[in-house]
């Protein structure tokens, strides 16, 4: 879908097709593999889902994606449900240093 900016396109087909909620996969920072379902952070969003990465605030992300789904849903009317895999950790994940 590209960055956030181009998200409220997208908002608007799923609401015009009759949807009401969206189903995101993992939305976490990725390992090297790229993979959503390759966590290097769990506590960051991915960077390369905003227009900026370097202006991610210290929170990870937390307040952009928080006014992007809030968008979603009160705009567009569509509630989101995320897939959470913790387990699903990067090979090159810090959490793995430290909780070996």
């Amino acid at each position: 879908m590209g960055t956030v900016s181009r998200w409220p396109g997208f908002f608007a087909e799923a609401r015009d097709r009759g949807y009401n909620m969206l189903h995101w996969t993992p939305l976490q920072e990725r390992g090297e593999s790229d993979s959503p379902y390759s966590i290097a952070d769990q506590l960051r969003y991915e960077p390369s889902m905003f227009d900026d990465p370097s202006t991610i605030s210290s929170d990870g992300g937390h307040a952009s994606m928080e006014k992007i789904l809030r968008t979603a849903e009160t705009e567009y009317g569509l509630l989101s449900l995320t897939d959470v895999v913790l387990n699903h950790t990067a090979n090159n994940s810090a959490w793995l240093v430290e909780h070996p």
